[in-house]
């Protein structure tokens, strides 16, 4: 979940697709969506948040995922550019145990 700053959401949308998701595609993360709600926890003042919804694979990926992109140079120069947007983000990693298809 991203708590964005006030009127930041739609400006980091559009900046989103070609410089995050194009990196996190670059270390194999398939982004399957994006959901916009409003508000956040109680002691939030944002007025807007995101939740982007990934898929990655197991827990071996992940460790791989966040250690090779947290190397690159790109990456790096657009998490310190992102920040700006956001006042903080958090991530959660999650397993599926049972796909019933």
């Amino acid at each position: 979940m991203i708590p964005f700053v006030p009127d930041k959401l739609n400006e980091y949308l559009e900046l989103f697709p070609q410089f995050g998701l194009k990196y996190e595609e670059r270390y194999g993360l398939k982004t399957v969506g994006y959901w916009i709600g409003g508000g956040g926890q109680p002691y939030e003042s944002q007025a807007f948040t995101c939740t982007q919804l990934c898929a990655g694979g197991d827990w071996k990926y992940w460790q791989k995922f966040s250690e090779e992109r947290g190397k690159d140079p790109e990456v790096q120069a657009w998490m310190k550019r992102s920040y700006a947007y956001r006042t903080h983000h958090i991530a959660q990693y999650l397993v599926p145990a049972y796909l019933p298809y």
